[in-house]
């Protein structure tokens, strides 16, 4: 299905919800959804993450979590703000997981990982880190 370019479409948030829980438009409601949001969230990702490989890993990650719960979403907050929050906490997962090994090369290219005895940032860190990039 062929989405034409947002910048002309006037859907809102509900819209965009009442597409998705739509069973035959759900796949567009998900792909309006995605093109809404998938900017500001990578920006958003990257200044916590801080490679464009890990960033993306992390944005498609955030996206699954999206789909899998959208129907928990409960219009308390606004879509975005559900959907940064998403965000935010796969970017302290992926941060908790990847700082949990020291990488150490080795002489002939492969890559050794070690487990690190006090690495990584705690939670405290990661969420002044969001509450700053706001």
């Amino acid at each position: 299905m062929q989405i034409p370019l947002l910048k002309n479409l006037p859907f809102e948030d509900e819209n965009i919800l009442e597409f998705i829980r739509n069973p035959e438009k759900k796949e567009y409601g998900y792909r309006l959804l995605i093109k809404k949001y998938q900017e500001r969230l990578y920006y958003h990702i990257r200044n916590l993450v801080k490679t464009h490989e890990n960033t993306d890993d992390v944005l498609q990650n955030t996206f699954v979590k999206i789909f899998k719960n959208i129907d928990s979403f409960e219009n308390k907050s606004s879509l975005f703000t559900w959907i940064y929050r998403i965000a935010t906490n796969e970017c302290i997962n992926y941060l908790q997981k990847e700082n949990k090994y020291n990488i150490r090369h080795i002489s002939n290219g492969k890559t050794q990982y070690d487990k690190a005895e006090n690495a990584g940032m705690d939670a405290e860190k990661i969420f002044s880190n969001v509450e700053k990039s706001n």
